[in-house]
């Protein structure tokens, strides 16, 4: 899966971060409809769980959003 078809997945107010190979550094957070467009036809990949979205709420180390991992450009 894409972020482009990711995107019709998800309300365009909710915030995203989205991850390359680490997470120290995020490559984009924001809400999904700011999502620049060199990022819709980056590959999803699956986190730590196998899933493509880790949704985070509640954590006390972050504030609410969804995570997803996407593969670094070649």
């Amino acid at each position: 899966m894409k972020i482009k078809k990711l995107i019709k997945l998800l309300p365009p107010w909710e915030i995203i971060t989205i991850w390359g190979d680490d997470e120290h550094e995020y490559l984009y957070r924001g809400t999904v409809e700011d999502i620049p467009q060199r990022f819709m036809k980056r590959k999803l990949i699956e986190g730590e769980d196998m899933c493509y979205l880790d949704i985070r709420y509640g954590c006390c180390d972050c504030e609410d959003h969804v995570a997803v991992f996407v593969k670094e450009e070649e």
